[in-house]
């Protein structure tokens, strides 16, 4: 099978079979992370969020650690380690955040708040990188955040992890902007590792002011949430390495149907009306975003025309 490398320049357009695996993968991955939410959601009613998410952190230290093993310590030193604890900080702070807010808000609202973070992206790549706004996707991203605060509902009763997950999602947002940032010059492997050794050492206090000891069933639904989420991540790489990313970044919003499933079937949590319609929005935007940058992106740019809005 021919690998496709996201972001850079390949030979081969995959083939309709890779394509068809690519979709595979990211419906898997769409899966593991709401299975990984529910997870969170079951064991918050018990056990403290920095608590779940030292384990998690943790419990993915030790599931890279052969991949560090093979590729040598020195695997572990940056570039740019300014940056990388910049990014790194912000990392364990968005999965502390994530933690909590899944466990305190209906499983599908928080799965559709999630979906800002590439509206997100847009203006603070405008504000950080010094990169344009185009009329059409600046639109479409302030029909997301309307979309955004729909879900959450500022004017009404407010779900208690409503806050924590808007924040994640913002710092999620400018955690990719670091990614891209230092991708140029920093392994995956590295960036995963100094994540979780961050959210290991920044939550070791916290979490030991608040330890709750787990009981047999709890330590197992721990130690499978941290695999499940770490499944997330290899089913996302696996995605974007066999399929066309344009085809295959769609599928990504399957996550809003496992989590109304899931949140159904484990929680009887049903969305109401106002969560459908800012979920629509949310989704409608980042859809619109995505497929306007692929078509944008295939233009041979000869001098762009001034009365283009986009």
């Amino acid at each position: 099978m021919k690998k496709v490398m996201v972001g850079h320049p390949v030979s081969q357009t995959p083939s309709d079979a890779d394509n068809l695996r690519g979709i595979g993968y990211i419906l898997l991955a769409g899966l593991c992370s709401v299975a990984s939410g529910a997870l969170v959601k079951t064991l918050s009613s018990t056990l403290p969020s920095f608590e779940i998410a030292f384990v998690r952190a943790a419990v993915a230290f030790v599931l890279i650690a052969p991949f560090l093993y093979k590729a040598g310590l020195r695997v572990l030193i940056s570039h740019r380690p300014g940056f990388m604890t910049l990014r790194s900080i912000n990392a364990a702070a968005i999965i502390a955040l994530n933690i909590y807010a899944v466990g305190h808000m209906p499983l599908v609202d928080y799965t559709a708040v999630g979906f800002a973070t590439p509206i997100l992206v847009i203006p603070f790549s405008a504000l950080l990188l010094n990169e344009k706004m185009k009329f059409r996707r600046t639109l479409a991203t302030l029909i997301g955040f309307v979309g955004v605060i729909v879900i959450i509902r500022p004017v009404g009763t407010i779900a208690e992890g409503a806050p924590a997950a808007l924040a994640a999602t913002v710092l999620l947002a400018v955690g990719v902007l670091f990614v891209r940032m230092l991708s140029r010059t920093e392994p995956t492997i590295r960036l995963i590792a100094w994540s979780a050794g961050f959210t290991v050492i920044g939550l070791a206090w916290p979490t030991y002011a608040t330890w709750v000891t787990p009981n047999s069933w709890e330590w197992v639904l721990l130690i499978i949430g941290a695999v499940v989420g770490t499944g997330t991540q290899f089913f996302i790489i696996r995605a974007y390495e066999a399929g066309n990313p344009t085809l295959v970044a769609p599928f990504d919003y399957s996550r809003i149907i496992f989590a109304t499933l899931i949140g159904f079937v484990v929680f009887m949590e049903v969305p109401d009306l106002w969560t459908a319609f800012g979920s629509v929005l949310v989704v409608g935007s980042g859809l619109y975003i995505a497929l306007r940058g692929v078509k944008l992106g295939r233009k041979m740019t000869p001098p762009k025309d001034p009365n283009n809005p986009d």
